[in-house]
């Protein structure tokens, strides 16, 4: 878990971006937008990385 210490603590969210990655996986549900948002809250990755990989995908069709 990162800190950010402009906060003064934990930003809210970072603990629910990891847990719903992890849920994701679990239940084989492709979560492209978490899956990086975590990457970026956790420090593995910086927001212009994301942002590439992001814009890298292929469109596609979003169902239930």
């Amino acid at each position: 878990m990162t800190s950010w210490p402009h906060v003064g603590g934990t930003a809210e969210g970072v603990n629910t971006a990891q847990v719903l990655v992890k849920l994701a996986a679990r239940e084989q549900v492709d979560v492209p937008i978490s899956e990086l948002v975590a990457l970026l809250l956790e420090g593995k990755l910086a927001s212009g990385e994301v942002v590439k990989k992001l814009m890298a995908r292929a469109p596609k069709a979003e169902t239930l």
